[in-house]
């Protein structure tokens, strides 16, 4: 499994490879997606339980992998490394730009 993924312990950090950070992202990212089209389909008002909660548990397993990746990068920062860690900020920022624009924040976040 990859440890990026793992959330059951603390940071497995001697296990985690440079090929884990795009792999783990793009599976947190995808699930994270799935996740919010279910919320935004929910017909129902938006109250704590069915929109605030379930994106703080999207936003936390994204927060979690990412604040390893971004420790490694900084403690034992090479190229092989930074260049994986460029590659999936620009994913998270593709992402971000993506949930900007979906029905579900702008109906209930921005009015």
């Amino acid at each position: 499994m990859n440890p990026l993924l793992k959330r059951n312990c603390l940071p497995l950090f001697e296990k985690i490879k440079v090929e884990h950070i795009s792999p783990a992202i793009d599976e947190i990212i995808n699930k994270n997606i799935i996740s919010i089209k279910k919320i935004e389909s929910d017909k129902k008002n938006p109250n704590w339980d069915n929109f605030v909660t379930p994106l703080e548990k999207c936003e936390e397993k994204l927060s979690r992998a990412w604040s390893q990746i971004s420790h490694l990068n900084y403690v034992m920062n090479n190229e092989p490394q930074e260049k994986y860690t460029m590659k999936t900020l620009l994913k998270l920022q593709n992402t971000i730009l993506l949930l900007g624009k979906m029905k579900l924040f702008i109906r209930n976040l921005y009015f």
